[in-house]
Order: structure tokens, then C-alpha cells, then sequence
């Protein structure tokens, strides 16, 4: 079975648990359509999704005959709403505690289903689903086929005779299961009471041949008073076989309703019969003919499932249009362009209460309750028709690096070549954009940016072939990435190893011509750069070395690209340029580039890449003191805060700490310190037992542990405040939030060093999109006075971001840093192409949107969703052994299988862990409390439905206790462990009892949004989203978390009772197709009270006072003025009204009162006041 199959066979499993029809059809006989289905359990219970209820209001519908008078009878008598006669446990009792199944379903509801359906059946939304569409105007009717289904409670001698349960595997086992479970005497003695036959096994009818059991005819007329009490057996799945004939049952009737819709009338209304009626609508806006199709529940005690609306032309005439909204959308040149790139996207329609979907090129629009969309696939290389051998030559690193066969010139002929392939392409939008005329403003826009781009490139080209120490630079930068991708990808670098430290390490991590020779290339390709990346090298060639330069002083760089497209390495290729450059030039002190973030969880990950660089960089100054990278160290320090690094050398006698030195035996799984293994050979920095390690407590500093590791003496990596404040790293890792303390006189020292030191050089934002709302108010309030730090002397940093949603950025940017913008790569004529990165096929991420209807609440449907992605696991590693020719009810050809076979152990490991993401700690800490009743209990009860034998028996055991969780209640000193765990592969073993057993993988993971950015576990393939993220951007960052490397889900669990998530139900096709143009815009408002009227301004105030201007005695009005004149006025626009009122405040402020200790403190406090009226000061 391939990766996608078992994607789908996941996905098919899901709709027919949760949608239907097909509940059951693995276990009892039906139709292959399941139109004629038997389920046992009542279908309220069974199905979350698709139901309409009966509308209690209605006094008109008539109550008439069904299909026949015996359905008549049991849905006027036993129906599924008002039947007050219900046997309770109408879901099958097995020997898996499954007796009393409606009254848990019900308390799980919070109150009876009976009181829940009528309460829901009094909601106007709950009874009807419709859909809307756009026709062409000489369309005047069209072709409707509606279907749907209802149950049917069988009575005892209409089970007898139609149920069938399929015995599958367990046909051999089945005649022996039912003589040793009659041979009991408490069991005898009930069949003598009940009347029954006295051999339990002539209770049944069982066919060898078609492979199913059912009860005999000498069961007719004999339903039991009481339940059988199955007793407990060696045989727990054919005891749950009879326990399903001996259960209630319910049978689906199919409904199909095939008309011709005519529009002579503008509106109008048709029964399609006892239990449903159809309306109909059509009006004009905006030139477009619009049609409404709703169906309605008209009985007053029938629920209506699986209903279905299928619409299309009639003898083809007319034609379904391309739906457009009746409301026009505003008109702003950003949301042009977007309207124009996604131009050739078409949407048929919208649903009403449901979703849509469409095929045939919109010609069949169809109502559905799972819609589907696949997530169109990225590729971050060059379209075939432009790529070529020069273009891929210039991307491999080798060609461009010191170790080169090229000589200069042939080397910058290369690079000319690779922005040709650009040119050419641009070429080529300049013709398309000839024939779009009616979007001439729009075109112009993105072809001036295309020019812009390709300008820039030949320029920067050109520098490096008159600027020799540009270009040497620029092969040191390169080699440095060569050596970082060989340690980031080569499976003798591999991480979090354990390197047999003393004997049998292989000779590589010290020795230059390992990587100099290309020894590793037996092992892995040669390292290429994306082209984007390179290119976005390229661009800044001359920006970083001229501090003069347009680019580097009055624009912002920014990356923008798809989730996990590079852009990490992109940035990381320029922060190399910068270092190298600094050395040359003479700095070997001082922080040269600051990359600042604004998550805990992504500074540690995204610390880990970067420390491969600065290895990198430093193995190569060591190794080659020819390249002039000096005798100082290129070091990495990792600022972020107390509660992930400890801020003295002596925090480290405190614990967590001191527990770590003074416990050998918990020193691995315990291990506090944000670096837990070497970076540059992988291995880890605490052996198995503890009893060696890396971490040095008199002083802070790291050691590789490995003694033919490079580092084996010291690891260029500092983490405690005072010695990055004492010895200045060269790369400076740091959340936004740290820096509120540059208003202590050590930490301003780390941007501003004096004593001929320069200040940074290059300041990096990641996950620009993040700096928005009150933080990013914060951070541009408080940005103003860094850069005026940075910049005393007169050399002003360059400023990079990056982000892969975005909005609205040209005021961002001007906000946050007040510069212009440059968007890299710039945008193409369509969305599917900007030359760095087209669409392709074979898109991997599949969304399934899922909103409750019916009596099911969210809560209810989440939980039944969670027990079935756990079961469904089972069905894949059933069809998986099958399809080896094995039985996998045979305890020993599944172990056998499982411990040999890599290939499957890889296929369950990719769909083991459903990651379950929740908008609130609240709705998080919710669930996470009903993981071990509620889902633990759904799973058992219904495991009958999958015969689980003994061998598979693992699934169950203990998976609530396989349980992660990533949220901001995580101590952030745990932060690395848990990432650690979230990687491990499911493992199996046998425990004593001969059985398999599950021994590492987590089953389920509970996550915030702190996972939505930066997050790259590749085993990640299941996701459950419950309700929608609070913006389209967290919400495509987060999806993006699944599918990286394989096929995978994410199951959007929707509220139907929350407006924007109905909304975003009935428009699900549509919005998935395009969900980008949907990202809402970025905004921030520095200059208002709520985020002025904070501590913030004391730390600004100390700032400029006492080491910008150097004037500690300073205050009131004059120092108002002067730091209005230096901080503010070249960087906001204020009128006399707010210049007057801002100096009234900076000369009136209690400086020696707190200062702020974190931007994100403020900004949490600063979000309590933004929700009043921010009226400006």
C-alpha cells in the first residue's frame, strides 16, 4: 500500500463513520452503496454529520405513507426522535462494555437526545440545506436530482431474517467460538428461561461459503426479555458478533427525487414528497443570474440523512457561470492584483448550511457535508521550459564557492546566465500581459516590480565582477553552505545521535578536505541552492557591503514564500555574506547580524539551523587562515529570556540545574539546557547513563563530547545573558520581547559596543506576520529607539524579513521600521508561477471540512472524530498484512511482520499521530480532559465495528497516556525535549505476554497555536483543526504543518453555531483554492495611548538619554524635544496636535518608576486596552 492509498483509505473510513452511508458495511451485509444499509446503533448516535431534523414548527407537512406500511409503522412508531419507548442500549451491548451506549452518548451531549433534537429542531437552520449558483441568462431551467436517507428501527423477526454479520477472518474460529461460549450454565439456564433454543449454537445460521452468520429461523418469535449476558471468552470478537445479532438494529430507506427546475416563475416550491419539499429562487445582480435551491425537512418525527442536492444543465442547455458574490468587493490595488492573479480560479457556487462542490468544469454542482479540496503543491525549482544546465550549475554550491573548478570570469558568466533564465521568463510576462488590456494598471503594477528585480540582479552581478572582495566574500559565504547543508543532511552528521565517542567515530568532523575533496558524496548530492535562494543572495550583494546603498538604509527585503520553501537557508546564506564581510574588514568583535523572533518554540528550532552556519563558519576560519576570517571565534549566543536560558553563570547552582549536575541518572531525559546535542557532528552532550557530558558549570560553556569532533574543546555557542553581554556573539538569536532590557547598561552594549567596535550590521525578522495587533505596536514603538542605537555612529543596519502569508505590508513596514518594502520574489501574472516557484502536480495536503448537524454537538463530533482517526490506524495495518499474504489475526504473522518489515512500520508511523490543534488553552484543556474517558470510551465502544483481534490489541492499550502537548503552558526549558519526543517514530515491541506493544510514538498531540510557524516534524500527516484560526494566516501557517514530506489530512472541524465558520463551511471549495488572496492585512498603531501609556517609554526614555544623546542628567522639556527630533519625528507622521501632546508625556515621566521587562508583558497588557477606543494622545 502507498503513502496516498492509505491517506485515502483513512479519508473514505472517516466519511462513512461520520457521514455515512456505510457505518457498518465491513460488518454487516449490504448493498456496495450502502443505500440499503443495517446499522446497529441508532443513527442519531452514529452519524455527526449530514442530518436534518425535523422542523417543529411546520403545521403544514402532511404525515403520509412511506415506502411501505411495515416502514410506515416504524417510523410513525419507532422513529429516531420522539420514540419514548427506546430500549436503552440500542447500540449493540457487547462484551466490550457497550450496554447503555445511549444514555453515555447522551450525558456526552450534555442532556437526552430526545431533548437535544427538539431544542435543535426549533432552529430554522437545522431543518433545510441549499445551494446558489450563477446560470447564464439564456439559461431557464435546469435538471435537480435529490436524494436522501431514513432509518428504520427493525424489529426482533425483522432482524432474524435481514441481519447478516460478515465473519471475514473469523470464519474458521466461529463454530468453535459458539460451542465453547454456550458451553456455560449460567448461559443455558437464560436461553431455558427465555425459550430458546437449549444448543446455543442452533441459534444461529452460519454460511461458510459467503463467509456470514445470522440468527436461525428457530429465533423467530423469540426475542429475549433481557439481554443475553455473553459471558467473557477466549473469543472476544466473535462474542461481539452475536452480540450484534442479538442487538437492536436500524435499516436505511433510500430516497431519490429527478426533476426538470423551470425559472418561468421567480420563486416556487415543489413536495417531493411526505418528508420533503423543495423551494427555489432566482434574482439578477451584478449582470449575473442568480439561482437558490433549497430542500427542506417537512415532517414533524423523521430525521433526514445523507441529503444531497446534484444540479446541472438541462439537454445542455445553458450553462453553470463562474460564481461571483452579489456584493462587490472593495477596490484597493492590492486586492486587484489579487482578484487578477487568481483570475483563471472559478467558483460554481455556494452552499446553504453545507458545502459544494463541482466537476465536469462547473457543469454538475453537487451539496456535500465532506467537502475535499487538495492543496495545490509548491515546487520551489524553475519551471522545465526555463530551467537549463547554466542555471542549475550556478545553484550547485561547489560552482560558487572557494573549492570552484571556475575560474572568476567563468564564474560570473554563470551567474549572468542564471538571471537570464529570469529575464526570459519576464519576457514572456511582458507579452501575456498584452492580452489582458482591461487590467492594465494591475499588469504594469507587477511587471514594474518583475523590471525592478531583474535590474537589481544585473546590478549586484556586475558588482561582483569589479569588486574582487565582494566576490571573495561571496565563495567564503557559499563554501560555509556547502558545509552547512553536508552536516544538516548527511546521515553521519545525523542528529541527537549517540557517537561512540572513544573508538569508533569516523574520522570526518576535523579534518577540511573532507569537505574540500567532496568525500561525502557517496552519501548524498552535491548541495544546491533553491534558485530563490540564490537569487535572494544575489540581490543583496551590494546592500551589504555599501552601507549607502538605497537598499540597505531605506528598504526592507522581504522573503515571501510558501510554507517550507527555503526561506530559513535563504536568510541564513546572507547572514554568512555579512559575518564574512565583517571579518574582512577588520570586526572581529561584536554582534554583526540580530535574528529576532517572536515565539519560544521558534527560536529553538530555527537556533538549532543556524548554529550548523556558525560552526560552519568557524571551522573554516580555523582551518584556513588564509580566508581572513580572523583569530576570534564566530559564535552564536541565544538571548531569549529566563525562562529558557538561565541570565548569570551562577543560576546554574540553582535548579533546574544543579539537578542536572547532581543527578547522573536523569541527566538525559532531564536535560534543561537549550543545547542538547553538537551541532556540528550531531552527537548528543550527555551520554545513555549520564555519566559524561558537555556542560561545563563553572563558567556556561559547551564542549562536544566526541573525541574526534572538531569541537571537542569548545562549542561556539553561548546562552546565559552575562557572557553574551561580555563576550558579544557574532550572531545574536533573540525573541523581540528580550529586548525591552537595552535600557540596562550591559545589554545596550550588544548594539552599540563603542570603543571602535561596529554595531550590527544586519538585523533578520522572521514570521513577519506575527509582529501584528498589540505586540507588533509594541515592537514598532519601541523598534524606533533600537534603530537609533544601532545607528549612533552614523551606519544604520540592513533589515530583512520574511513570511509565507502576508498583507498590507508597504504599512507594516513603514510602521515597524519606516522603509520602503521590496517583496521577494515578486508576483507573476498568475498565482501558479512567479519563476521561483509554480505549482505542480501531485499535491499532498488533502482538507476535509466536517461542521456537526443534526442532535451532535461539536463536542460530541470531535470526540467520535478523534476515536475513529485512532481506530482507522487498524485498517490500514489490517489491509497492510493482507496485502503480504499474511492473516493478521494470527498473533505471530503480525509480530513476525512488525519487527521485520521497516516499510510498514514507515506506513503506520506516517498516519500514527493525529495532531489536534485547538484556538484556546480553554477548548484545549477541555478535550485534553476527555482523552482518557470520553474518546478512550468512544474508541472501545466502537472497536466491534473493526474485529480487532488479540495481536492488534496494542492500539488500545494506554493511548491516553501517549499524549503531547504543545502549548505556552509548556516550561520552556522542556521545550527541546518535547520536540525531541514529537520526532520519535512509533516503536513496537513484545511484551510478556506475547503481544505487541507499543513502546514509543505519541498517538495524539495536543497544540496552540504556538506550532503554527517554524514547526517541522516530518511524521506530522493527521490534523484535526476544531473550529477555524482567528486569521487566515495562522490558519495556512498552521495547516502547513502536515503533509511536508508525504500525502496527509487536515480535517477542519467546524462550528456550526459560530457565523464565520458556518461561513466558511458554505464556501469551503472556494476558499481553499485561494485562501491566500483571503489572508486578512497586517496592521499596527504604535503611536496611540493604549500603547504609549505603558513602562515601555521609561526603558525608550533611559535609552535615548543616557546612550544615545549620553546626557544622563537630561529631563523635561528639553529632553522631550530632543528625543521627539531624534526618535520620532523622521519616523511617524504627526501633526502639532500629537507632537505637543507626546512631549507633554516624555517630559512628565517618572523615569526611575518600573521599566518594562518584556514587549510581550506589554503587549498582553497593552491587547486589555486596545479593546476600548484607542484614541490617539
Amino acid at each position: 500500500m502507498t503513502e496516498q492509498e492509505a491517506r485515502n483509505l483513512i479519508e473514505e473510513e472517516l466519511k462513512l463513520k461520520m457521514l455515512g452511508p456505510g457505518y457498518a458495511k465491513d460488518l454487516i451485509v449490504c448493498d456496495p452503496d450502502a443505500h440499503n444499509e443495517i446499522i446497529p446503533e441508532s443513527p442519531r448516535l452514529a452519524y455527526s454529520l449530514g442530518v436534518l431534523l425535523p422542523d417543529n414548527r411546520n403545521q403544514n407537512g402532511n404525515q403520509g405513507n412511506g415506502q411501505n406500511g411495515n416502514q410506515d409503522n416504524e417510523q410513525g412508531n419507532n422513529n429516531d426522535v420522539n420514540d419514548d419507548n427506546q430500549p436503552d442500549g440500542d447500540a449493540i451491548p457487547n462484551n466490550v462494555d457497550m450496554t447503555n451506549q445511549e444514555d453515555r452518548m447522551s450525558k456526552l451531549l450534555g442532556g437526552s437526545v430526545e431533548n437535544k433534537s427538539q431544542d435543535m429542531g426549533n432552529n430554522p437552520m437545522s431543518s433545510h440545506i441549499g445551494l446558489i449558483i450563477c446560470v447564464s441568462n439564456d439559461t431557464n431551467n435546469v435538471d435537480v436530482s435529490i436524494s436522501y436517507g431514513t432509518y428504520s428501527h427493525l424489529n426482533w423477526n425483522e432482524s432474524v431474517r435481514e441481519v447478516k454479520v460478515r465473519t471475514g477472518h473469523f470464519s474458521a474460529t466461529i463454530r468453535q467460538a459458539i460451542e465453547d461460549i454456550g458451553n456455560n450454565n449460567a448461559l443455558q439456564q437464560q436461553l431455558n428461561e427465555e425459550g430458546l433454543p437449549e444448543e446455543f449454537i442452533n441459534c444461529f445460521n452460519i454460511d461458510d461459503e459467503n463467509g456470514t452468520i445470522s440468527l436461525s429461523e428457530a429465533m423467530e418469535n423469540h426475542e429475549p426479555k433481557n439481554v443475553l449476558r455473553i459471558p467473557n471468552t477466549e473469543y472476544p470478537v466473535e462474542a461481539s458478533m452475536i452480540n450484534i445479532l442479538l442487538g437492536e438494529h436500524y435499516k436505511r430507506y433510500h430516497h431519490d427525487y429527478h426533476g426538470t427546475l423551470n425559472f418561468d416563475n421567480e420563486n416556487g416550491s415543489e413536495d417531493l414528497d411526505v418528508n420533503m419539499r423543495m423551494y427555489w429562487t432566482t434574482f439578477t445582480a451584478r449582470d449575473k443570474k442568480f439561482v437558490k435551491i433549497l430542500v427542506k425537512s417537512i415532517s414533524q418525527n423523521t430525521l433526514i440523512y445523507q441529503p444531497e442536492i446534484v444540479v446541472t444543465p438541462h439537454n445542455g442547455e445553458g450553462r453553470i457561470e463562474s460564481y461571483v458574490e452579489p456584493i462587490t468587493n472593495i477596490d484597493d490595488i492590492e486586492n486587484n492584483i489579487n482578484e487578477f492573479i487568481y483570475r483563471n480560479v472559478h467558483n460554481y457556487g455556494k452552499g446553504v448550511n453545507c458545502a459544494i462542490g463541482w466537476d465536469n468544469d462547473g457543469q454538475r454542482v453537487f451539496t456535500t457535508f465532506t467537502p475535499t479540496v487538495d492543496v495545490e503543491k509548491f515546487s520551489n525549482e524553475i519551471a522545465p521550459e526555463y530551467n537549463n544546465d547554466n542555471i542549475r550549475s550556478a545553484c550547485t554550491l561547489r560552482n560558487v564557492s572557494i573549492w570552484s573548478n571556475l575560474n572568476d570570469d567563468e564564474m560570473i558568466d554563470y551567474l549572468r546566465n542564471f538571471v537570464e533564465g529570469y529575464s526570459t521568463w519576464q519576457h514572456a510576462q511582458v507579452e501575456a500581459a498584452r492580452n489582458e488590456e482591461q487590467y492594465q494598471n494591475v499588469t504594469e503594477k507587477i511587471l514594474s516590480r518583475q523590471e525592478e528585480l531583474l535590474t537589481r540582479l544585473r546590478k549586484n552581478i556586475d558588482y561582483l565582477s569589479e569588486n574582487n572582495e565582494a566576490l571573495q566574500c561571496f565563495k567564503i559565504a557559499n563554501t560555509a553552505m556547502l558545509l552547512q547543508m553536508v552536516v544538516a543532511r548527511h546521515p553521519l552528521f545525523r542528529k541527537n545521535r549517540d557517537a561512540d565517542i572513544y573508538t569508533n567515530e569516523p574520522d570526518i568532523y576535523d579534518r577540511l578536505d573532507y569537505f574540500r575533496k567532496a568525500e561525502y558524496k557517496n552519501q548524498m548530492l552535491e548541495p544546491e541552492y533553491r534558485p530563490f535562494q540564490l537569487a535572494f543572495l544575489l540581490m543583496n550583494v551590494k546592500s551589504t557591503f555599501e552601507i549607502n546603498d538605497r537598499y540597505h538604509n531605506d528598504v526592507v527585503d522581504l522573503i515571501w514564500f510558501p510554507t517550507g520553501g527555503g526561506k530559513t537557508e535563504a536568510y541564513l546564506a546572507l547572514t554568512a555574506l555579512t559575518i564574512v564581510h565583517r571579518r574582512r574588514r577588520g570586526q572581529g568583535s561584536g554582534v554583526s547580524v540580530i535574528m529576532r523572533y517572536t515565539l519560544r518554540l521558534l527560536t529553538s528550532q530555527q537556533f538549532e539551523r543556524a548554529s550548523y552556519l556558525i560552526c560552519a563558519l568557524d571551522f573554516l576560519r580555523q582551518k584556513d587562515h588564509d580566508l581572513g576570517l580572523g583569530t576570534q571565534e564566530i559564535s552564536i549566543g541565544i538571548y531569549v529570556g529566563s525562562g529558557v536560558t538561565p541570565n548569570h553563570v551562577a543560576d546554574l547552582n540553582n535548579n533546574p540545574y544543579l539537578r542536572f549536575f547532581a543527578q547522573p541518572a536523569t541527566r538525559r531525559n532531564e536535560n534543561p539546557f537549550p543545547v542538547s546535542y553538537c551541532p556540528w557532528c550531531g552527537s548528543r552532550l550527555v551520554l545513555p547513563d549520564g555519566s559524561n557530558h558537555g556542560y561545563d558549570q563553572g563558567n556556561g560553556s559547551l564542549m562536544c563530547i566526541n573525541q574526534r569532533c572538531s569541537y571537542r574543546n569548545h562549542l561556539p555557542i553561548y546562552y546565559i545573558d552575562e557572557n553574551i553581554y561580555d563576550l558579544k556573539p557574532t550572531l545574536l538569536f533573540a525573541t523581540v520581547d528580550k529586548f525591552a532590557q537595552l535600557n540596562m547598561p550591559d545589554a545596550q552594549r550588544l548594539l552599540n559596543p563603542g570603543n571602535g567596535i561596529d554595531a550590527p550590521d544586519l538585523i533578520i525578522q522572521d514570521e513577519l506576520h506575527l509582529l501584528v495587533g498589540a505586540l507588533g505596536s509594541i515592537v514598532g514603538l519601541f523598534e524606533s529607539v533600537v534603530e537609533a542605537l544601532i545607528s549612533r555612529n552614523g551606519r544604520r543596519p540592513k533589515i530583512i524579513a520574511s513570511t509565507a502569508t502576508t498583507r498590507n505590508t508597504n504599512n507594516l513596514i513603514a510602521n515597524l521600521y519606516n522603509r520602503e518594502v521590496a517583496v521577494f520574489p515578486p508576483q507573476g501574472l498568475n498565482y501558479n508561477d512567479n519563476y521561483f516557484s509554480h505549482i505542480v502536480p501531485g499535491a499532498t495536503r488533502r482538507h476535509i471540512g466536517m461542521m456537526p448537524s443534526g442532535n451532535s454537538s461539536s463536542n460530541m463530533a470531535e470526540i467520535r472524530l478523534t476515536a475513529f482517526l485512532l481506530l482507522s490506524r487498524i485498517k490500514v495495518f489490517k489491509k497492510e498484512i493482507e496485502d503480504r499474504g499474511l492473516d493478521w489475526t494470527n498473533d505471530d504473522d503480525v509480530i513476525k511482520v512488525c519487527n521485520q518489515d521497516g516499510e510498514l512500520l514507515q506506513l503506520l508511523d506516517n498516519y500514527w499521530t493525529t495532531v489536534l490543534y485547538f484556538n484556546s488553552l480553554k477548548d484545549l484543556g477541555r478535550s485534553r480532559s476527555r482523552v482518557s474517558q470520553e474518546v478512550f470510551e468512544n474508541f472501545r465502544a466502537h472497536k466491534y465495528l473493526y474485529q480487532i483481534p488479540k495481536s492488534l490489541s496494542l492500539l488500545e492499550n494506554r493511548f491516553d497516556q501517549r499524549v503531547l502537548e504543545f502549548t505556552s503552558r509548556i516550561e520552556s526549558n522542556r521545550i527541546k525535549g518535547f520536540l525531541t519526543e514529537a520526532e520519535s517514530c512509533v516503536g513496537l515491541n513484545v511484551n510478556d505476554n506475547g503481544h505487541l506493544n507499543v513502546a514509543s510514538g505519541n498517538d495524539l498531540v495536543f497544540a496552540s497555536n504556538m506550532i503554527s510557524v517554524g514547526i517541522d516534524i516530518s511524521r506530522w500527516n493527521q490534523m484535526v483543526m476544531v473550529g477555524q484560526p482567528r486569521s487566515t494566516s495562522e490558519y495556512v501557517q498552521s495547516s502547513s504543518r502536515v503533509a511536508r514530506n508525504t500525502y496527509g489530512l487536515v480535517i477542519n472541524l467546524l462550528n456550526p453555531l459560530r457565523i464565520r465558520e458556518h461561513s466558511l463551511f458554505e464556501n469551503y471549495k472556494s476558499f481553499h483554492a485561494t485562501y491566500y488572496k483571503s489572508v486578512e492585512p497586517l496592521s499596527i498603531t504604535p503611536l496611540t495611548y493604549s500603547t504609549i501609556k505603558h513602562d515601555i517609554l521609561n526603558n525608550m526614555i533611559i535609552i535615548y538619554r543616557n546612550y544615545i544623546l549620553q546626557a544622563p542628567g537630561l529631563g523635561d522639556d528639553a529632553l522631550a524635544d530632543a528625543m521627539i527630533k531624534g526618535v520620532f519625528e523622521n519616523r511617524f507622521n504627526m501633526d502639532a496636535e500629537l507632537r505637543q501632546s507626546l512631549s507633554n508625556i516624555i517630559a512628565n515621566a517618572d523615569v526611575d518608576a518600573n521599566c518594562a521587562t518584556s514587549l510581550r508583558d506589554i503587549a498582553n497588557d497593552a491587547f486589555i486596552n486596545i479593546r476600548q477606543i484607542n484614541y490617539r494622545i
